[in-house]
């Protein structure tokens, strides 16, 4: 018991210093569902996915644009100054199996979610054609997708191909900059999950 006391105290600490991926994506903002480049541009808070292609080589270039669901992300490095906290979330939308690393200002963050290969399953559910909808392949469990903090700061964001379906390049990937609650809110919400975790496991025990 007490050893579990100890990593409950643990578990706290790391939320208070930060550690807030570990709560899941339901306390943050959902994934954009829609946008259209032309009335909703991202100026107005809209439209924040951004397709980048990643060629045979390894490289990652600007992608291209798509009315109503993704805009071009420009070629990396992705540049900006945040004054709170946002999430990066990358997500990936061609085949199965793709997966990226995301780095910060040189810093790895982390790699999307493993999937198997799979080149014939694009994204399931997706009304507008294989593959180009994010929303529904954020949606499919089978595509590869990443969510990284990014503190306030300045911040250059590059991603590297990791594992790689073998059909050349890949041209339906996407991501996009989020902001999230002030981190106080996030860090009360979290000491309060493990709260009744405690509560419940001690229920448990009696």
């Amino acid at each position: 018991m007490r050893r579990f006391h100890g990593k409950a105290a643990m578990l706290t600490l790391v939320l208070a210093l930060g550690g807030i991926p570990c709560l899941g994506t339901t306390l943050f903002p959902a994934p954009d569902i829609s946008c259209n480049p032309s009335t909703d541009p991202p100026a107005s808070g809209g439209c924040i996915w951004r397709n980048f292609y990643v060629n045979t080589d390894g490289t990652v270039t600007g992608g291209s644009s798509f009315t109503n669901y993704y805009i071009n992300a420009g070629d990396p490095s992705w540049t900006f100054t945040s004054t709170g906290y946002d999430l990066w979330r990358i997500l990936d939308g061609g085949h199965q199996g793709d997966t990226f690393d995301a780095y910060d200002n040189g810093i790895l963050l982390g790699t999307t979610s493993f999937t198997p290969i799979d080149a014939t399953h694009p994204c399931a559910n997706d009304l507008t054609g294989p593959g180009t909808d994010p929303a529904a392949c954020w949606n499919d469990p089978l595509m590869s997708r990443g969510t990284f903090l990014l503190a306030p700061g300045d911040h250059v964001l590059t991603i590297v191909w990791d594992q790689r379906v073998p059909t050349g390049n890949s041209t339906l990937q996407w991501f996009e900059v989020a902001s999230v609650p002030e981190p106080n809110t996030l860090v009360l919400l979290g000491a309060g999950l493990v709260a009744v975790a405690l509560l419940r496991i001690k229920r448990t025990r009696r």
